[in-house]
This record gives C-alpha cells, sequence and structure tokens, in this order.
C-alpha cells in the first residue's frame, strides 16, 4: 500500500504543475519598438471631420490592423491629436488632393489618436511631430513615412514614394502564413482530431496580426488544455488504483495527441514516473 501512496502524490505534483503551467498566463515576450502590440480601446465622441477632409479613416490602430487583414491592403496610419491646431488645415490640404489619394489608394487610412495610442505612437512615429504619416505592412514593419506639416508638394512626394513601395501583402509570406495557420486552425477544429488542433493553435497563436485570430487560437488552445487535464487526471486514477497498463495505454494517447505541448509533457512525466 505505501508504493502506489507515494506514487499518487508524484502523480498528483505532475498534475498539478502541469494545470499550473496551463492556467497562469505567460508573461508577453517585450516587443520590440517597430511592432506595436495591442493598443487600449479609442473612446467614441471626438470628431475628425474637420482633420480628415471627407476621406474615409479607420480609428484606432487595432481596428485598422484587423481590417487591413481582412482586406489584404498595407496601412496608411496618421497621426494626430484633436488638440492639434495645425491637423485640420494639414487635412484640408492633403486628403482632399487627388494626387496624393491617387498614389495611396493601395493602403486602407487609419487615424491614430496619439492622445490616446500613446505606445503606437511611441513605437512608429519617428519623432513626436504632428501631424505624421506613417505607411506600415500588415506585421507591422515600416514602409515610408511622412512628418510634420508638409506642404502639399512634399506631401505629394511621399505619397509617390509609398506608392513604389506599396506591396501585394496577399502575396507576402507573413500573409499567406497566417491566413494558412487560420485556415488550418479551422478545418482541424471541424474534424475535431486533437493533434493537429493543438499544432495549428500553436502556430497561429505565435503570430502577432491579426488579434481576433490570435485570439481564436488561444481559446482553441484553451479548450485543448481543459480537455487534456481531464485526461490527465483519468490515467492518475487508473495508476492509483493499481491499473498501471491501463494507466501507460492512456498516457501514451495523450503523449501521442498533445506531442510538445505542456499536457503532453506532462503527460510523458506520469509515465515516467509510474514506470
Amino acid at each position: 500500500m505505501r508504493k502506489p501512496r507515494a506514487f499518487g502524490v508524484v502523480l498528483g505534483a505532475v498534475l498539478a504543475g502541469a494545470a499550473a503551467t496551463q492556467a497562469a498566463p505567460p508573461k508577453p515576450a517585450p516587443k520590440p519598438p517597430a511592432k506595436p502590440g495591442a493598443a487600449p480601446a479609442v473612446p467614441a465622441g471626438k470628431d475628425w471631420s474637420k482633420q480628415t477632409a471627407g476621406l474615409e479613416f479607420v480609428v484606432g490602430f487595432q481596428k485598422g490592423m484587423e481590417r487591413g487583414w481582412v482586406l489584404g491592403k498595407p496601412l496608411m496610419l496618421f497621426f494626430t491629436s484633436i488638440t492639434d491646431p495645425w491637423a485640420p488645415k494639414y487635412g484640408q490640404r492633403t486628403f482632399k488632393d487627388k494626387a496624393f489619394l491617387d498614389a495611396v489608394d493601395g493602403y486602407l487610412p487609419v487615424l491614430v489618436d496619439v492622445d490616446v495610442e500613446k505606445e503606437v505612437a511611441k513605437a512608429l512615429m519617428p519623432a513626436p511631430v504632428l501631424p505624421t504619416l506613417v505607411w506600415v505592412h500588415l506585421d507591422g514593419d515600416t514602409i515610408f513615412t511622412g512628418g510634420g506639416d508638409l506642404p502639399i508638394e512634399m506631401a505629394r512626394s511621399c505619397a509617390e514614394v509609398a506608392h513604389t513601395r506599396c506591396p501585394d501583402e496577399k502575396k507576402t509570406e507573413v500573409y499567406v502564413g497566417t491566413v494558412h495557420d487560420r485556415d488550418v486552425l479551422r478545418a482541424a477544429r471541424k474534424e475535431g482530431a486533437v493533434r493537429p488542433i493543438v499544432d495549428a493553435a500553436t502556430a497561429l497563436s505565435r503570430r502577432k496580426y491579426p488579434a481576433s485570430w490570435i485570439a481564436e487560437a488561444k481559446a482553441a488552445d484553451a479548450e485543448m488544455t481543459k480537455a487534456g487535464e481531464a485526461r490527465l487526471a483519468a490515467a492518475k486514477t487508473l495508476a492509483e488504483g493499481g491499473k498501471k497498463e491501463e494507466a501507460h495505454k492512456a498516457l501514451a494517447a495523450i503523449i501521442e495527441d498533445y506531442g510538445p505541448h505542456a499536457i503532453g509533457q506532462a503527460a510523458d512525466r506520469m509515465d515516467r514516473a509510474l514506470r
């Protein structure tokens, strides 16, 4: 009787460790300055019409990034403040100019309120000068910048450079790879096989954008983790009941289904402790 009790303690510790590993959210890795992470919610109620001059903008960096991924278009970020006295004049002059608009037609206009999205501004604005335009890829990398209250001739020149560098985002490695990871995950969840779901969720959750797809991956991983914890608990019950062979088989199946995932690693530790 002593041996099963001691073994139960070992298995209990392993299971608790696996649960703790999955329950406690990992600390987010520091984001490089050129790739800002999630921005705070942009409050409603600010009238940007004088600054945008009739050009349709998505307000908010993350909303813009989400929309850009849907459309497969890079972003033209307009960094501004409702208190900036120069921005309305700049907007009326620039965002009504046909030559400028034709040059930036391949980009999605996104307004970034620097008073709210301070981290985004700090990461992507080359200098704290308003207004500023920054053209970016869908992975957040900068394509080109044009800072300050530029006269229309200079604004057009900046737009032309952005035009010549405008990528076909739908053909980039990042876009193709991220869409592939999303599609694989959705197909795997329909089929219900554990290992494909786990692998696809892991791959997609490592991406940076878009946030909604990453949230989808994390939700799938949470579901698989919960199911895996239940299977680990069942294997523990078998082992403590003296059914070692059945416990081995249950753990082997978990290892095969979860692989290098934390649940798979916990099952491997339990299996080794059972020997």
